[in-house]
């Protein structure tokens, strides 16, 4: 998680394969605003530190009526 805005730039998952634990990476990057929200516009996977994919969102669009804005509210301390 960023410590600045909170949004969370980084998942690993450990999954098995071939019998040994694997780490999976997903970063998440270039955040932009839509619909009043920072979205990530790029996400890179990685597995033991060898590039998988990386999903580039070229288009995404908000439905404000179906969730409140509260949802999206930063954590209280």
């Amino acid at each position: 998680m960023d410590a600045q805005t909170y949004e969370v730039v980084k998942r690993t998952v450990y999954r098995a394969a071939n019998g040994q634990r694997l780490a999976v990476d997903t970063f998440f990057k270039d955040f932009r605003e839509v619909g009043g929200v920072l979205q990530p516009q790029r996400v890179e996977t990685m597995a033991n530190g060898r590039m998988l994919y990386v999903m580039l969102i070229d288009q995404m669009e908000a439905n404000p009526e179906s969730v409140p804005p509260e949802t999206f509210g930063r954590p209280v301390k």
